[in-house]
């Protein structure tokens, strides 16, 4: 998820474009965009979301940005395990 304020006021805001792009464990990049893809969610003012199908092993790397008014970045990764299967 991500939450986008103005730096002065830090009041919720929409820029005009917003964007993720995740990059796999095997290195693919895909960018989505709000408003051309389904993949991102407007919750509220500022308030962005997304589900992403994060079915491989590895570090996966994300980058929540925006374009035009309300402009900027960043970036955060997360760990997916392999499963271990668990004797009952």
């Amino acid at each position: 998820s991500a939450a986008f304020v103005d730096g002065d006021t830090e009041a919720p805001i929409d820029p005009d474009v917003v964007k993720l792009s995740i990059r796999t464990p095997a290195g693919v990049v895909t960018t989505y965009t709000h408003g051309v893809e389904s993949t991102i969610v407007k919750e509220a003012v500022g308030q962005y979301f997304a589900h992403i199908d994060a079915n491989e092993a590895g570090f996966w790397f994300y980058r929540w940005w925006s374009t035009g008014f309300g402009q900027t970045a960043k970036e955060n990764e997360f760990k997916v395990r392999t499963a271990q299967a668990i004797e009952a």
